[in-house]
């Protein structure tokens, strides 16, 4: 056994690096087009990176930082460990304060995209700008007619998320294993990303694992209520919309994902004073401003 420890070596003594880029890049149609970019290394592995320019990745290497302490400390909690309560993580690189590399997290998608096709099997056209446009030629101080004229557009939107569960996970096990990991997932996102003030939820920021159901939250940046000074402030704590307590089954969201909130919250209350040092040293990071005046965002 002495001698077995002696020869370990935790870190290779050589590391593994790039061998060669593929020809072809990805270029996505977001605001900031960043490029999704595939390498081969040295050890023979097939890696995928996402380059992205003009935001800071300072914010999100911090905030996956944190995320990592919670998991520790949902390791350690006996319900939240018999119900593997744990965040999905990714690697953020900064190379500047105006670009950097992000892990690509494989076999996910974005939820826009599966709503996009899920509406489209239904004869649905799932379009932004006529929403948006339907929601402006309402006064905004009509509370009233607001409230109508959701309701309107959830009759118009009806829920489909759970035909992707049926479609994607066939057999009846896995469909049942799916939905129960994306139930408890969704619910330590919505507890953690209420704690620290997340915000920006939109459905480009969501992810789904095609093969475990997981969910997946990305572009962490805006925290700490920052989206409360949006030139639309953001109210809500969490997302939480019909289609995804439609795709939780009978009980939505008073069954699992109840469950698995109030343990998640149970266990960051235990441990707020860990996780207030952490907070805090974040909010005074001379390098790292997460504030922004609502003028500057559009």
């Amino acid at each position: 056994a002495a001698a077995a420890m002696w020869r370990h070596r935790p870190f290779a003594e050589t590391p593994v690096c790039v061998d060669r880029y593929d020809k072809m890049a990805d270029v996505f149609s977001s605001l900031q087009r960043p490029k999704k970019l595939t390498l081969t290394a040295t050890d023979g592995r097939t890696y995928a990176l996402l380059c992205k320019p003009g935001d800071d990745l300072r914010k999100d290497a911090r905030v996956v930082e944190v995320q990592a302490l919670i998991n520790t400390l949902m390791r350690r909690d006996r319900e939240a460990q018999r119900r593997a309560l744990l965040l999905r993580l990714y690697a953020a690189l900064p190379l500047t304060d105006r670009c950097g590399i992000l892990e690509w997290v494989p076999n996910t998608t974005t939820w826009r995209h599966l709503l996009r096709e899920l509406y489209a099997e239904v004869g649905v056209a799932l379009d932004n700008r006529a929403v948006t446009a339907y929601f402006t030629q309402v006064p905004a101080d009509n509370v009233l007619a607001k409230r109508e004229c959701f309701a309107r557009l959830l009759r118009h939107y009806p829920p489909v998320f759970d035909r992707w569960f049926v479609r994607t996970f066939a057999e009846p096990s896995r469909w049942l294993a799916s939905r129960l990991r994306y139930a408890r997932s969704l619910a330590v996102l919505s507890m953690v990303g209420f704690i620290m003030g997340l915000g920006d939820r939109h459905t480009e920021n969501l992810l789904f694992d095609s093969t475990t159901g997981d969910a997946l939250n990305v572009d962490l940046n805006c925290i700490f209520q920052r989206a409360e000074t949006f030139e639309v402030p953001e109210r809500v704590p969490f997302r939480l919309t019909q289609n995804l307590r439609d795709a939780m089954g009978v009980s939505r969201e008073e069954g699992v994902y109840r469950r698995c909130c109030e343990i998640s919250l149970g266990m960051l209350r235990n441990n707020r004073a860990t996780l207030m040092s952490v907070l805090e040293t974040l909010t005074h990071d001379p390098l790292v401003e997460w504030q922004r005046r609502s003028s500057q965002h559009h």
